[in-house]
């Protein structure tokens, strides 16, 4: 019986000892500092929307279904990528327009 009287104890006071110790541990950090500015060397001061532009953009790449569906003269739907026929005006998946 003093068994399962410290099993349970252990089990359920000292999780609960470490998730109040952690939580005072995230007050005690600093707060951010929004002037914070990085200056990389060799680099001007370029404006930010620049910067943006560049590590936002992505690929454009073609999926393998896309593929398929040009090369068997199938029309692929833009809203759920199913396969529908050629002739098809809407998508037999989703309804939307093709």
């Amino acid at each position: 019986m003093w068994v399962s009287l410290l099993i349970s104890i252990v089990l359920v006071v000292v999780p609960v000892a470490i998730l109040i110790h952690t939580q005072k541990n995230r007050t005690d950090l600093p707060e951010k500092k929004p002037d914070l500015k990085i200056n990389i060397p060799g680099v001007e001061n370029t404006a930010k929307a620049e910067i943006e532009d560049k590590t936002t953009k992505k690929e454009k790449t073609e999926s393998l279904d896309s593929l398929y569906a040009e090369k068997n003269g199938k029309r692929l739907c833009p809203y759920c990528e199913t396969l529908n026929d050629g002739e098809a005006s809407s998508c037999c998946a989703c309804g939307n327009q093709l």
